[in-house]
């Protein structure tokens, strides 16, 4: 699929991410994974583009050349990142390599095997094609390619070696290689298994792609986010507890964003999102209470007992320069905030 980030951005000009897993970060928060924290970046720097996350879990570099062709074929002068998936190394130790029936990683015939023959020696050629196809694929369709190294930490003789080859090949090529095995080997802080990022890898991945992109991207004094962290750790009570006055106008995308858990006490309303708007005498979507002291609001609902990131867009009336939000429990007792923050984009 394509994820698109949490700002709610949108610019005619556009960057893909694309890879496996590690890319996909369906693990981690909606707002820590690489596009969305890319795309603050970007618009925190005052340039002018979205970011999308095409990653998916098992690709590998067939999947890939499918993905530009039939996905972002007609997104002439685009940027791609194309980080290597370490699936590639898996692909090539089968006997038919990309063209396996193995029933994770057949790409185009039936995946129908579940004991696929395995070959006693690595082929890498047909890896190397696939890179080379990937390059020239992209000058056909008039894309910006840069391409990652394989990302992960510890040690893999295989993926090291894969990393050397589409090195070797951008290089030769004047393509843009970001090298990440420098930078995570041995940094596990930044992935919870040798492959799979924490937040703070996310934000290292998405810091360095920033910097090799940024020549390229379009300086912009229009469009600019702000990010108001309003707390953090706390458990609700019956009080609500408001921000602080936030800036906003008829063209700002606004988004409530709230890291949270619900106790086991109660399945549904168990919380509530406030909006003050400065005035009563507005049109909103969100409820409006009899009760003053909470005004306009929306109940917060998610699974017992998990941690969740719930985002709420807030659609900013006419005439409104300023609002206020505010949270309190409701029907459940306890409800733990780990993160409590709101995105401004001003477009």
């Amino acid at each position: 699929g394509v994820q698109s980030s949490v700002w709610g951005y949108k610019s005619k000009k556009s960057i893909y991410l694309l890879g496996a897993s590690t890319v996909e970060s369906i693990y981690i928060r909606s707002s820590m994974r690489p596009h969305c924290i890319l795309e603050k970046i970007i618009l925190a720097e005052m340039f002018d583009c979205s970011v999308y996350n095409l990653g998916v879990s098992g690709a590998q570099t067939l999947n890939i050349i499918n993905i530009i062709l039939n996905k972002i074929g007609n997104k002439k002068d685009s940027t791609i990142v194309v980080s290597i998936p370490s699936n590639d190394a898996t692909v090539l130790s089968l006997l038919d390599n990309y063209y396996s029936d193995h029933w994770r990683y057949a790409s185009i015939v039936p995946a129908t095997s579940k004991d696929s023959l395995r070959t006693k020696e690595i082929d890498y050629q047909p890896f190397k094609k696939n890179i080379e196809i990937i390059i020239e694929l992209c000058k056909v369709l008039q894309l910006k390619l840069y391409m990652t190294s394989i990302i992960y930490t510890g040690e893999n003789k295989v993926y090291a070696k894969l990393n050397e080859i589409a090195r070797n090949i951008c290089l030769s090529k004047n393509i843009d290689f970001i090298d990440f095995e420098p930078i995570f080997i041995g940094e596990d802080s930044h992935f919870y298994d040798d492959l799979h990022f924490l937040p703070s890898g996310s934000h290292h991945y998405a810091e360095y792609v920033f910097n090799a992109i940024k020549p390229t991207l379009t300086p912009s004094e229009k469009h600019k986010i702000d990010i108001h962290n309003i707390y953090m750790d706390i458990s609700l009570n019956q009080q609500i507890m408001w921000s602080e006055s936030i800036k906003v106008s008829n063209n700002s995308i606004v988004k409530i964003i709230i890291d949270v858990e619900f106790s086991t006490d109660a399945e549904s309303k168990q919380a509530i999102l406030a909006i003050d708007y400065g005035s009563n005498n507005i049109e909103s979507e969100f409820l409006k209470s009899e009760n003053k002291d909470i005004g306009f609001f929306k109940y917060l609902s998610g699974p017992i007992g998990k941690r969740v990131e719930l985002i709420t867009n807030i659609k900013v009336p006419k005439k409104c320069s300023a609002i206020r939000v505010g949270l309190r429990r409701w029907s459940s007792q306890l409800v733990s905030i780990n993160r409590f923050s709101i995105s401004v984009v001003n477009s």
